[in-house]
């Protein structure tokens, strides 16, 4: 079993839900969690984003959740 298999068939015994969905879920908000310390400590990291164009709508109101919390 590849560790992607095991990531998914350990997701499914946890939650009683699509294992995708429930994945892809933990990734973003571990992605969130990374990029709101990465904004806080890095310039960097700051520019990059704002030169990009910022967050889409969906994932600006995301992270303000999880930076208001």
């Amino acid at each position: 079993m590849t560790a992607h298999e095991e990531q998914i068939f350990n997701k499914m015994r946890e939650v009683r839900r699509c294992p995708v969905c429930a994945l892809l879920e933990d990734l973003e908000f571990e992605i969130l969690c990374q990029f709101q310390y990465d904004l806080t400590r890095n310039e960097g990291v700051r520019t990059a984003i704002a030169k990009a164009g910022e967050f889409c709508d969906f994932h600006f109101l995301q992270f303000r959740k999880l930076a208001n919390s």
